[in-house]
């Protein structure tokens, strides 16, 4: 029962030093910059070029958060495999040839 104690004793003291509040100061530059502290930028694993929400909530408290990657972000960074786009006349020869080679694979398995 003793070890049991110590162990409850031990949980609530980590648990009251993860959820510690820190005080952190930043300067804010005459270009409007702030440098986040490392604690932040290490807890919350941001790196260079991470993209953060801001939100001003009633009291003026201020949370961040970084913002996640989507893949609507990254649309048109990777150039295309194609020339450009397909004339009406490039898309019916492509539909001509895959219904050609459609057929011909179906009567071959019929035979």
């Amino acid at each position: 029962m003793l070890a049991h104690d110590s162990l409850q004793n031990y949980n609530v003291r980590n648990d009251v030093n993860l959820n510690r509040i820190a005080k952190m100061f930043a300067t804010l530059t005459s270009k409007g910059q702030i440098t986040l502290p490392k604690e932040i930028r290490d807890r919350l694993a941001l790196e260079a070029g991470t993209v953060l929400d801001f939100q001003i909530l009633p009291d003026n408290t201020i949370t961040a958060r970084a913002v996640k990657p989507d893949a609507r972000r990254i649309r048109g960074l990777l150039k295309s495999p194609h020339p450009g786009p397909l004339s009406v006349e490039q898309m019916d020869e492509g539909i001509a040839r895959h219904v050609i080679q459609k057929k011909s694979s179906s009567t071959r398995i019929r035979r």
